[in-house]
């Protein structure tokens, strides 16, 4: 089951909640088995590291899923320099 610390970010960037089902019993259903999909009508405007950043938190497996530390950095929070390029250096600079 994934925790709402885990769900807050999938629901913030897409304005959806993760888990829709008829009922809350099948709506937990779909978290305990960590069913979610990324619906084009919200998503496709979104980058892959934006997508890749909400998969790896939300993974079913906690032992496989972000710790915080991990997430903050991910390259989704890396800044951009002038060239377009995601890069620490441009931190310092």
């Amino acid at each position: 089951m994934i925790g709402l610390k885990f769900i807050h970010p999938f629901h913030r960037i897409s304005g959806r909640s993760p888990f829709v089902g008829a009922d809350r019993s099948a709506v937990l259903k779909l978290n305990k088995n960590c069913e979610y999909s990324f619906k084009p009508k919200y998503w496709d405007t979104k980058t892959q590291n934006c997508k890749d950043l909400v998969k790896k938190l939300m993974e079913g497996d906690p032992t496989k899923r972000l710790t915080g530390k991990e997430a903050l950095e991910h390259k989704w929070f890396l800044p951009v320099n002038n060239n377009g390029v995601q890069s620490l250096k441009t931190l310092t600079r």
